[in-house]
């Protein structure tokens, strides 16, 4: 009897060992999944925000390019300055307040790369 109570309590000791592995991959997948959703989030945002202000500022940039006010790179690179400001801030702000609601490592050093990582993928695709 006291064989059959040790068998016991090893198989329900394996198998609340078995369910938290089994939880902790759910929350790693779940992460892997948010980090995935935030890249194409604010990838997607930014190519989109490029997109949809150019028609609306082609009319002007028409107007003084044939009053030859300045050059089609100037405005380009102006319109990219000026816009950078929110694709710097909003991203930052988004992940102080997400990366620690999703439980991700709790280190300055994994935090500042993400947020590096986030805001390179920001900017690119609102450069290109």
């Amino acid at each position: 009897m006291n064989l059959d109570n040790c068998m016991c309590y090893q198989f329900s000791k394996n198998l609340g060992y078995f369910q938290a592995l089994i939880l902790l991959c759910l929350c790693i997948l779940f992460q892997i999944g948010l980090m995935f959703y935030i890249c194409i989030f604010w990838t997607s945002s930014s190519i989109f925000g490029a997109v949809y202000v150019f028609p609306f500022e082609k009319i002007y940039l028409v107007k003084e390019r044939k009053a030859d006010m300045y050059r089609l790179s100037v405005y380009y690179v102006c319109s990219t300055l000026c816009d950078m400001m929110a694709h710097i801030l909003y991203p930052t702000v988004f992940m102080a307040i997400v990366y620690f609601m999703a439980g991700f490592k709790r280190t300055l050093m994994c935090f500042f790369l993400t947020l590096f990582a986030i805001l390179l993928i920001a900017i690119t695709s609102q450069v290109s």
